[in-house]
């Protein structure tokens, strides 16, 4: 049996052996708790991974409909014998508000009433992309403490194993050194924030209040290399 598997009272009577527990415990810290600690990343790696692709497919989803909703006007209806847009049925009412008020009427009314539906989609799924950004910040804090709880065993251990040697750091907590790579969590959050901002900007110019800022068909990748170390 090795010593970091003994039971805990064989350590506790056996104080000739506390340096050499002491090295094994040391090195508990950074092979097991790291090990432990990158068991518990790689499960919310895929969890992560989900999300983003989550975040991704939504952001596609309101470019396409700030796109439906800036073409409303311009998308071609059948007004009686005609072929109009909302925004030529606008126009003819414009200039002549007593020819044909049924039907054309009954177009730019059509028109609005799809571009409020589109906007308020847009809205719903921008609210939808926020919660996303919101649970991957949460995962983060999350995933750091579960981390800190997978080195609390081989802490444990060190600070046993110093003051049963007389060591002089058995009152100070061990410095963790070796630590998983999160990186993919920070690109993942990064990405989403990216994704929120490029659909803001459709949604302002489905609004009508700035030019088209084009969700980059080069930034469409696949949602696993976004959060990949």
């Amino acid at each position: 049996m090795s010593l970091e598997r003994a039971p805990l009272i064989f350590r506790l009577t056996t104080p000739s052996r506390a340096a050499k527990i002491i090295i094994e415990s040391e090195l508990s810290l950074e092979l097991r708790g790291l090990r432990r600690a990158t068991r518990v990343v790689g499960r919310w790696h895929r969890r992560v991974a989900r999300t983003v692709d989550h975040g991704m497919r939504l952001g596609y989803a309101i470019e396409r409909l700030c796109r439906l909703a800036v073409e409303v006007e311009s998308r071609p209806r059948k007004v009686g014998a005609q072929v109009l847009s909302a925004g030529q049925a606008r126009r003819q009412l414009d200039r002549s508000p007593s020819v044909g008020a049924a039907a054309l009427g009954r177009v730019v009314l059509a028109a609005d009433a799809e571009r409020r539906r589109l906007l308020r989609a847009v809205d719903h799924n921008i609210a939808d992309l926020g919660r996303l950004t919101a649970r991957l910040e949460r995962d983060s804090e999350r995933l750091q403490h579960l981390i800190e709880r997978c080195y609390l065993g081989p802490q444990r251990d060190i600070l046993l194993a110093r003051s049963l040697a007389g060591d002089e750091r058995a009152d100070r907590m061990p410095v963790v050194r070796a630590l998983p790579d999160l990186t993919f969590l920070v690109l993942a959050i990064g990405r989403l924030e990216a994704v929120t901002h490029e659909v803001s900007a459709c949604r302002e110019e489905a609004h009508g209040t700035r030019a088209l800022f084009p969700f980059v068909p080069e930034q469409r990748l696949d949602p696993s290399v976004a959060v990949r170390n």
